[in-house]
């Protein structure tokens, strides 16, 4: 079981430890894979995270249907799916506790963005660290990407999940 409040103690160790640790599921058919791996829940709540295959952190997402929320990333349905759904190769599954509220999803998820800083999540958790990556300008040449090479490209500059952290 995940202990969000281990956050409070130190908020970039415990985000990639969970992450870490996260189920992964890989596969050519990553849908099918998750559909397996989900078939006894109901509505499984919980954290997903999605990753290229050179082990980029593309986006960081809560829901409390993670099947069908993970299902329409990987068909680029909504909001920024269509610019990276082509590039996910990893999905990662933090699963909570049926108690848990969408509310509290929503504080451990932004915990995640903040401390991971992942590519498509947004610029706009910047927390004061300054390292060669800029949160805020990649994530800005992300967002004027015209095509999958401009995408690629930007994404090169992108750390691995954990190479930015704890970095003054």
């Amino acid at each position: 079981m995940i202990n969000p409040n281990c956050f409070d103690v130190a908020e970039g160790k415990c985000a990639l430890g969970i992450f870490e640790s996260s189920e992964s599921i890989k596969g050519d058919d990553l849908e099918y894979e998750l559909r397996k791996r989900l078939v006894g829940f109901k509505k499984a709540k919980g954290i997903y995270f999605l990753v290229s295959d050179e082990g980029k952190l593309l986006y960081v997402g809560k829901s409390i249907n993670l099947l069908n929320r993970v299902t329409s990333h990987l068909e680029g349905n909504g909001g920024t799916s269509y610019k990276y759904f082509k590039l996910i190769k990893e999905i990662r599954l933090a699963i909570f506790d049926d108690k848990i509220t969408a509310k509290e999803l929503h504080a451990i998820e932004k915990k995640f963005i903040r401390a991971l800083k992942p590519a498509f999540n947004g610029g706009n958790y910047v927390d004061g660290t300054t390292t060669q990556y800029s949160y805020t300008s990649l994530y800005d040449k992300l967002k004027a990407a015209k095509n999958e090479e401009d995408i690629q490209n930007t994404l090169d500059e992108w750390p691995k999940v954990g190479e930015v952290f704890f970095v003054k």
